[in-house]
């Protein structure tokens, strides 16, 4: 919560959110591409990056069947892709490269466990530090959103 509590829309995560999305990371993360910065012990940023399933789900055409159930238990075999789902630092640790380091641990790791490319999406673009680092790391804009606010309450002129 300390580490994303700055982001555009943040609500802060209920202890049963997190128990049900633990629950649910058991059957998609592949906790050898998650990476934890630690500091006297304690956890000071995290990066969680989620194999990509899209090529073992577009085939299934939205069905779920024994095909689709067969291909994710071989998608050691097709999967060669991670997106990252989450990237955050204790806000008392912005500005030392946590962010960048255990970043650039992961693109050691990755390709020895057969991940050879990866994505960054939902980068909010007042996030400085990380659009920095995924061009630094020679990623591109693939789509920007915006989000306009207007108070209704206001007369229109």
């Amino acid at each position: 919560n300390d580490a994303l509590s700055s982001n555009w829309g943040f609500e802060e995560f209920l202890d049963e959110q997190v128990k049900e999305m633990l629950m649910l990371f058991k059957l998609f993360i592949d906790p050898r591409v998650v990476m934890l910065a630690h500091k006297d012990g304690k956890a000071v940023g995290c990066l969680i990056t989620i194999p990509d399933f899209n090529p073992i789900i577009k085939p299934a055409k939205g069905s779920i069947g024994p095909a689709l159930i067969w291909r994710y238990f071989q998608r050691h075999k097709t999967i060669h892709a991670v997106r990252g789902y989450a990237l955050g630092v204790l806000k008392k640790y912005h500005g030392h490269g946590v962010g960048s380091l255990i970043t650039r641990e992961m693109f050691k790791m990755g390709p020895t466990y057969g991940y050879t490319k990866s994505e960054a999406s939902w980068v909010l673009s007042n996030k400085g530090p990380m659009n920095e680092l995924a061009q630094a790391m020679g990623g591109k804009h693939g789509k920007i959103y915006k989000i306009f606010e207007k108070n209704f309450r206001e007369p229109v002129p």
